[in-house]
């Protein structure tokens, strides 16, 4: 009894290796664009591959803007996250807050934490990563600006004599040394 076998006729889908599919991993409410041992079509790539560039050309975007805000010797605003007994630390939306000498702030009883509060920003980042930011030279340009627009509005500035020097006087007008024959 002699059977005839039939070679069977494999079809091209079929003789494809099986590969693994992408697993969901337990408690994953959405699944990652690839994982690995995925197989992905050129078309697929090509999609995933756009995707991440509109993610990074969108994250780019997003990393020059919060630095584009500020820029170095310019007025910026933060807000007092600590007062301390030596320095106050601000946080003006920089990896790393600005601490400034109390000595710094003429008006310091008038600050509270979560206030906010006009620093001059003199560097981005130091040597060490610190934010260089300074009280007393926001004082002196307000000050300045103050000067100057009674200056132009023909107005009397009025100051007040702190000591006597050789040829005349240092007069404190408003935060600003200024000498008087």
């Amino acid at each position: 009894m002699a059977e005839d076998v039939k070679p069977e006729q494999v079809t091209a889908t079929e003789a494809e290796p099986k590969t693994p599919k992408a697993e969901k991993k337990a408690g994953a409410g959405k699944e990652a664009a690839f994982q690995p041992g995925q197989v992905m079509t050129p078309e697929e790539a090509e999609a995933l591959m756009a995707q991440t560039d509109a993610n990074h050309d969108t994250l780019q975007a997003l990393y020059d803007k919060s630095f584009s805000k500020f820029n170095q010797e310019e007025i910026v605003s933060g807000s007092i996250l600590e007062i301390g007994s030596s320095y106050v630390i601000v946080d003006l939306g920089f990896k790393s807050e600005g601490m400034i000498p109390v000595e710094e702030f003429i008006d310091i009883s008038e600050f509270k934490e979560g206030d906010p509060v006009e620093l001059f920003l003199e560097s981005p980042e130091d040597a060490d990563g610190n934010v260089q930011v300074s009280r007393r030279k926001v004082y002196f340009l307000r000050a300045w600006e103050r000067l100057m627009k009674k200056h132009e509005n023909d107005e009397v500035i009025t100051g007040r004599i702190v000591r006597r020097i050789k040829g005349g006087f240092v007069v404190d007008l408003d935060g600003i040394d200024a000498f008087l024959p």
